[in-house]
């Protein structure tokens, strides 16, 4: 969602800038092509040697 109309559901639902901190995480991980939570699993995905369920 594009951050001005972001900015105007977190004033009209009280969410403290949620959908705002959501905007700019998607912009993040379009620039480097993965999200911060997922920085960790991607790292490790490369050091395995099996995939378990």
């Amino acid at each position: 969602m594009p951050i001005d109309p972001a900015r105007h559901v977190d004033k009209a639902l009280g969410t403290d800038g949620l959908f705002e901190r959501g905007c700019e995480d998607a912009r993040k991980a379009r620039q480097s092509g993965r999200s911060d939570y997922f920085a960790d699993v991607a790292d490790t995905e490369q050091h395995a040697k099996a995939l378990d369920d």
